[in-house]
């Protein structure tokens, strides 16, 4: 996951998609409601932005992700 947030940085210049990679580098647990929601504004602002490969590389990191049944997160 590490690999694709950089690799995103270093090609997006966008001020809130730089924000938003910064603080999933930071911290980021698919536990966490806060954390999820980085990732899924982050592939929001990509794809507002026209990055439509690096908005599919964010939802691809949430492909395998099992759901526990836990609607709060």
């Amino acid at each position: 996951m590490q690999e694709t947030i950089e690799t995103i940085m270093s090609k997006v210049n966008r001020k809130k998609a730089q924000s938003l990679c910064k603080k999933i580098l930071k911290k980021c647990s698919f536990k966490s409601k806060n954390d999820l929601a980085n990732l899924s504004d982050l592939a929001t602002w990509l794809y507002i932005y026209e990055y439509y490969d690096e908005a599919i590389a964010v939802c691809d990191l949430l492909w395998n992700l099992e759901f526990t049944g836990n609607y709060s997160i």
